[in-house]
């Protein structure tokens, strides 16, 4: 599992270190979280004010605001009476001149601003007086949502600072370094789980048929043969390679020894990704093959051949080879059965060479096998 950063900002701790055991939830890496929980403060703040004027809107207005905005009204009609009879006071000595016309444009003025006052003091006591309209709640309510999605937002952020592993493992790679920028998909580890591991092999195309899946398997390594652990085939790739026309196959096996506590002691993996390792299957029964001793079989500039006696004389020949067993192996092509086969020396013998034949224990001769694993 890749662990990469979703935020950014700046390293400030690392808890573990490469090739440390982790279990699922562990903490790897702390980034520097104090601008995210200074955002937190502020969103739970302006949700705390947006509930609390919602809260203000569905409760409605206390009697004793219904009666101050009454009182506001009174006395706001009391100012436009006031003003207005000021005004039709000053009319007649306006119009005998007795007055400048600066004085009765000021008194009308005041006429007019009591007017507004008194209808603002009217529409305030209506409002107070009929409740709180549901348009105004349903607002007040939608605010109260966009805080809560602002303050998980914060919160988020602040959680993404912490970078935890979802599985048990071991940590594979480690990258970051304390005070490092990062930013989002910067890689900061890489968590593997051994405890089920894949084994990647390769099946040669002339055995692609006779291998099954859920066959078991037996895996060892090359530095220790001695151990080996047991596993079954699990997976063949859709296609061969072009290059070799192997079929790519995968073994699933459990990465310890029967018995022991791989989580407790995560040394006892025995298999590690990059290794290179040894798998031994089981092929499909074959009748009627033909089949020659292991040691009669060698290698001539890459190619198999077997050392053959026809008429007393030894003749070097090619074949080509099928399943192999540690003491028999399959031949293909090159030999018929009875020829005579030189299992032991023969390799290296000049073409034509007299020979002279020894009866030994055992059979010298290529030989039909009933049932051939």
């Amino acid at each position: 599992v890749e662990i990469s950063a979703q935020t950014t900002g700046w390293i400030a701790e690392l808890t573990v270190v490469e090739g440390a055991y982790v279990k699922a939830g562990d903490v790897l890496v702390r980034l520097d979280s104090r601008w995210a929980e200074i955002a937190v403060l502020k969103a739970q703040a302006a949700l705390d004010q947006a509930q609390a004027h919602l809260a203000r809107l569905k409760r409605g207005y206390l009697p004793q605001e219904i009666a101050q905005a009454r009182e506001e009204l009174r006395r706001a009609e009391e100012q436009f009476h006031l003003a207005e009879e000021k005004w039709k006071a000053l009319l007649p000595i306006a119009q005998r001149q007795e007055i400048s016309e600066i004085q009765l444009r000021e008194a009308r003025s005041a006429v007019d601003q009591a007017q507004a006052a008194m209808a603002a003091a009217q529409a305030k006591c209506q409002l107070y007086e009929a409740g709180t309209p549901p348009e105004e709640i349903a607002e007040a309510e939608a605010a109260v949502k966009a805080a809560e999605a602002e303050l998980a937002q914060a919160v988020l952020e602040q959680e993404l600072c912490i970078l935890k592993t979802p599985i048990d493992g071991i940590v594979a790679t480690l990258p970051a370094r304390r005070g490092m920028a990062v930013s989002k998909a910067t890689s900061l580890a890489r968590v593997i789980d051994l405890s089920q591991i894949l084994v990647e092999f390769r099946i040669p195309a002339r055995h692609a048929g006779d291998v099954t899946l859920g066959s078991e398997v037996t895996v060892t390594r090359l530095a220790d043969p001695a151990t080996s652990l047991k596993g079954r085939l699990t997976r063949l790739a859709g296609e061969a390679d072009p290059a070799t026309g192997d079929l790519v196959a995968y073994a699933e096996l459990a990465n310890s020894l029967p018995g022991s506590d791989q989580r407790q002691t995560p040394e006892l993996f025995l298999l590690r990704p990059g290794m290179t390792c040894r798998v031994h299957f089981p092929l499909m029964p074959r009748q009627n093959v033909l089949c020659v001793p292991a040691a009669a079989v060698a290698d001539h500039s890459g190619t198999p051949v077997v050392t053959i006696v026809r008429e007393g004389k030894a003749y070097e020949i090619p074949v080509s080879l099928g399943i192999k067993t540690p003491e028999w192996i399959e031949v293909v092509s090159g030999l018929n059965e009875g020829d005579v086969v030189v299992t032991e020396g023969g390799y290296g013998l000049p073409e034509g060479c007299p020979v002279t034949l020894t009866k030994a224990a055992g059979s010298d001769q290529t030989k039909k096998s009933r049932n051939t694993p």
